[in-house]
């Protein structure tokens, strides 16, 4: 039975290096401190919507409730809670190839920083989107609109009075 789940293990793993997204998300949200929400995300889309059903068993075997939505030409799965995406991550990390650094860089640097709270500040937000910025490097994601760059510009003068104020 252990080696059956291990086994599992192992195909999710290469279901994930084989085609899916584990990035950061960031997005304009109101309700949040600054006004932008920085969060984990790791996703699946496949036209064959079978393998998601597996994909989505075996986590929630793990504890971890993943997302399916149906769009018109292609099914995803989706996890975005950081405990979910913590727990997923931490099990598939033995067997992760192709995602392993990916995976290293949320789990080590981006979840102790969401959770510390060190996005809560300008600067913490900034060191975060450092972060932010190599996870997605590291996963080719290309549309990105919000980065580092982005929040330098848009703070640079209070940053930079703060800064000379010191």
């Amino acid at each position: 039975m252990e080696e059956e789940f291990e086994l599992a293990g192992a195909y999710v793993a290469g279901v994930i290096d084989g085609g899916s997204s584990i990035t950061a998300v960031v997005w304009k949200q109101k309700s949040a401190l600054l006004g932008y929400e920085i969060r984990p995300q790791v996703s699946l889309q496949r036209q064959n919507e079978e393998v998601l059903y597996v994909i989505d068993d075996w986590a929630r075997e793990h504890g971890v409730r993943g997302r399916i939505e149906e769009k018109s030409d292609s099914t995803m799965w989706t996890l975005e809670n950081r405990e979910d995406v913590r727990t997923f991550l931490q099990a598939l990390q033995p067997y992760l190839i192709v995602n392993d650094n990916v995976a290293n860089l949320v789990l080590e640097e981006l979840l102790p920083r969401l959770e510390a709270g060190t996005h809560r500040t300008k600067e913490g937000f900034l060191e975060t989107m450092e972060y932010v910025d190599m996870i997605r490097d590291e996963a080719a994601v290309s549309q990105r609109k919000y980065d580092r760059e982005y929040f330098e510009e848009l703070w640079e003068d209070e940053i930079s009075n703060r800064q000379s104020s010191l």
